[in-house]
């Protein structure tokens, strides 16, 4: 096969948005689609590959296997073997534990499936995760394990059957990703299954290419890169990935693969040296980026300066450069590359390997080497314990007789609240997201409220479609047996009745960015969401008295800064945070339709005093209570009492 270099441009076309959306460049929000483009050409191109050795009989399956670890070994085991150091460095013990399990998992090409069950891939935790891009190579590699043999028993049948097969293999991918989409998105995005027609659509794109000549056209290729560049401009953390919208990044790269040939004036530009450069890099640069930001921002314990980030990017395409340079040509080229020979290569790679997993493994093994942190940062080990605590020792969710959280009713719950309801009378019904969850805690932790039942379940909101959230099951229940609950007390994160800079409800994320010393903008109110959750509470307000407990400030100050910077300067919160949220109370006051009341004066929250220091943190997060918070919340007030007396 001979070498595209407009492919290499496309490269650079995937490559670059992927790390500016790291970098958290405005204007950009669907980046990530790079990694999407990316298997695209890498299905492509291995595809094209395949074939020519399948087709001139050259084909082994140990010989695909050793361009697979020249092409993807060396270098990414320079880059884990780098990101040792500034683990220890820069992170506390339990983050040290998920990193070694992640190293461990990146190395047999399953980190798809430990992030799968560890992080959201847009929350700000997945920030903090140095390996985190490492997904799409699992991703790949689980692909290529089974892709190979199956096309080459499939090219002794003909073209017509391996055509068929791969087409509907696609299809399956795809339709599992549109049900992954809506069942799960946050799993659906990491799987295998759910990615692999991506791959699959490049393959069938080079065996139409084989089977007949197609000349390149300008006016398709260039719709192909309009395709591209609209997904990345118009997209964003909110579209379903994958899912139907990615046909329109996909297909544009398709087009831009069959399209775009030598002569083409897309091709011309494609084929420009600048994108050259750094599609042929690209593999070091996607490489490198992620650990440089999240040690970054585990360095500043926030969003780096725009100056800093943009030096990063600058490193990445630098070091980029010399890895491509001094380790993936050296390994790659036919004369004398390092390690020559096919035995010499594996037992390198199994060695380094085997290593690189037996120390993730103890890492994990030893919680995050605690001991050897704790030698190494005596002055930190008390501070530790503190916010370890705090995160940690949670309040109880079930007492065993009629204090329990729930998150659905079934046959057995409903009887056990009706036992209850017999036993006490009337219960208390806290109903909402993980605020409430901390609510329903703070309720029954009073030994004078002994019937308390939670219907709680995080990132759950009334007005929003998901089946395992408790509402519906909750209005069920209390539609049947309408004297059960006296009152149902209600809360949601305030920070999803706020909008963001990119327009969507939610900002947690973008406060959290912020440095301490920074202050908060006025953030507009999400007046589509307030309104879905009042028309939500007035509807439910006909089955059963509800009590819109309005949100509290949400201080984003991470824990950790407070064992970085030690407890003389202790926690302090951002500027402009509090008048933030004391105006989006006053306007829930106006306008709810059922009853509200404003937790924020109800507990006479006041910062930076209710942040807590180190002889004890009252959170456990930017925003959720620690068990010593929801205690101390309990003993301020009577949350029921005073909702009763807003009801009467």
């Amino acid at each position: 096969m001979h070498h595209r270099r407009e492919i290499d441009g496309l490269r650079a076309l995937a490559v670059v948005p992927v790390i500016l959306f790291h970098a958290h460049v405005p204007y950009l929000p669907g980046g990530f689609i790079g990694v999407d483009i990316f298997f695209v050409i890498s299905g492509f191109l291995i595809t094209s590959l395949l074939a020519e050795d399948l087709a001139t009989g050259r084909y082994t399956l140990a010989g695909f296997y050793e361009r697979r670890a020249r092409r993807i070994l060396p270098a990414l085991y320079l880059v884990l073997i780098a990101s040792l150091v500034p683990a220890f460095w820069l992170m506390l013990p339990g983050q040290i534990e998920d990193f070694a399990a992640s190293l461990s998992a990146v190395v047999i090409f399953l980190s798809n499936f430990f992030f799968l069950s560890q992080v959201n891939y847009f929350s700000p935790d997945a920030e903090l995760q140095p390996l985190l891009h490492t997904w799409s190579l699992a991703v790949e590699e689980q692909y290529y394990l089974l892709f190979p043999p199956l096309l080459a028993v499939l090219w002794r049948k003909g073209t017509v059957w391996t055509v068929t097969v791969l087409l509907l293999l696609a299809l399956a991918s795809f339709v599992l990703c549109l049900w992954g989409a809506g069942e799960n998105p946050g799993r659906n995005f990491y799987f295998t299954g759910s990615r692999a027609w991506e791959l699959l659509a490049g393959a069938l794109a080079a065996l139409a290419l084989r089977q007949r000549p197609i000349l390149g056209n300008d006016s398709l290729a260039f719709c192909g890169l309009a395709a591209i560049a609209g997904a990345m401009v118009f997209w964003g953390s909110a579209t379903p990935a994958p899912g139907a919208w990615m046909l329109v990044p996909v297909a544009g790269t398709i087009l831009v693969l069959i399209y775009a040939q030598d002569g083409t004036r897309c091709a011309q530009i494609l084929s420009h040296p600048a994108f050259v450069g750094i599609g042929l890099v690209s593999y070091s640069a996607y490489l490198w980026h992620q650990p440089l930001f999240a040690y970054a921002r585990l360095a500043t314990v926030a969003e780096p300066p725009a100056v800093v980030m943009t030096a990063l990017v600058a490193l990445t395409f630098l070091l980029a450069w010399a890895s491509w340079a001094l380790v993936e040509q050296p390994f790659r080229r036919r004369a004398a590359p390092v390690l020559p020979g096919r035995r010499r290569l594996f037992l390198g790679a199994a060695l380094t390997g085997g290593l690189l997993f037996a120390l993730g493994a103890t890492g994990k093994a030893t919680d995050g080497f605690r001991t050897l942190w704790l030698a190494a940062w005596p002055d930190r080990a008390a501070i530790l314990q503190v916010v370890e605590t705090a995160q940690t020792v949670q309040p109880p969710q079930d007492d065993g007789a009629c204090r329990f959280n729930i998150q659905a009713v079934d046959a057995a719950v409903a009887d056990r609240i009706l036992a209850c309801r017999a036993l006490h009378g009337p219960g208390i019904a806290v109903l909402g997201d993980s605020h409430a969850i901390d609510l329903f805690g703070i309720v029954a932790s009073r030994p004078d409220r002994p019937f308390v039942v939670g219907f709680t379940k995080p990132s759950c909101r009334p007005h929003t479609v998901d089946r395992d959230c408790p509402y519906a099951s909750f209005t069920a229940f209390v539609t049947d047996h309408p004297q059960s609950f006296a009152v149902t007390l209600f809360e949601i994160s305030g920070a999803y009745l706020f909008t963001g800079a990119d327009g969507l409800p939610g900002v947690q994320t973008a406060i959290e960015r912020l440095p301490l010393d920074s202050t908060v903008p006025d953030l507009p109110l999400a007046r589509d969401e307030i309104a879905g959750v009042n028309d939500a509470l007035s509807v439910l307000a006909r089955q059963v008295p509800v009590v819109w407990v309005g949100p509290r400030v949400e201080p984003q100050v991470q824990l950790q800064w407070l064992v970085t910077r030690g407890c003389a300067k202790g926690l302090a919160i951002r500027s402009g945070t509090e008048a933030n949220y004391v105006r989006l109370d006053s306007h829930l006051q106006t306008i709810s339709a059922v009853p509200y009341l404003s937790q924020n004066r109800l507990f006479g929250l006041q910062f930076p005093r209710d942040l807590g220091g180190c002889d004890g943190l009252l959170w456990k997060d930017g925003d959720h209570y620690s068990a010593l918070g929801v205690a101390e919340m309990g003993q301020r007030a009577d949350v029921v009492a005073a909702a009763l007396a807003r009801i009467r």
